[in-house]
């Protein structure tokens, strides 16, 4: 069945071209369309005494990240890549700086710090309990970044689980091996980023 606009078309005969007029329609509500359901929900959504009140910048900024993830612009890109060549200098820093800083004598891969091993909070690590970590991390993802790689960005997230179950293990036996000054460190010196984590 056609439409009622179309249905309404009739021919005029005021000469010998067909001329077509259409007829009125009933007016309908442009969510006529949708449910009950749906036409409530655009009624509050368009409810004009709540803008602004319910968190509308946070859609906003929902869909313009989406629309960047499905459309992104090629600038993003190259933004990407220099972000990712300052994460890998800063994890190599990082991790340059957190040997430096532990010396050989506490030195280890291990979790459990070597027997008579001192707690370093100087130097590189009075910015974050675990430079070395930080630094591998930071390397991973940026590596990650700079290749646009997203096998090596899963790598990476996976690299980050894993060495924070290391570091929870390793946390455990510093606070054994130093009970009175590895709480204070822990509460006042992040775990891998600086004043944030």
């Amino acid at each position: 069945m056609l439409p009622a606009r179309i249905r309404g078309l009739r021919a005029v005969g005021d000469d010998s071209r067909n001329k077509a007029t259409i007829s009125e329609a009933p007016e309908q509500s442009p969510a006529s369309f949708l449910p009950a359901e749906g036409q409530a929900l655009l009624a509050e959504l368009l409810d004009p005494a709540e803008r602004g009140s319910r968190g509308e910048g946070w859609v906003a900024a929902q869909v313009a990240a989406l629309a960047l993830v499905l459309f992104p612009p090629g600038v993003l890109r190259t933004l990407v890549n220099d972000f990712g060549v300052v994460l890998m200098v800063a994890g190599a820093v990082l991790i340059v700086g957190g040997v430096a800083d532990i010396r050989l004598e506490n030195l280890t891969p291990l979790p459990k710090p070597r027997p008579g091993g001192k707690l370093v909070t100087s130097g590189v690590y009075s910015y974050v309990r675990h430079p070395m970590y930080a630094g591998l991390l930071a390397f991973a993802f940026g590596l990650a970044a700079f290749t646009g790689d997203e096998a090596r960005a899963a790598m990476a997230v996976a690299l980050a689980v894993i060495l924070s179950l290391k570091v929870d293990y390793e946390e455990r036996e510093l606070e054994a091996a130093h009970p009175n000054d590895f709480p204070p460190y822990r509460e006042r010196v992040k775990k891998f980023i600086p004043f944030i984590f």
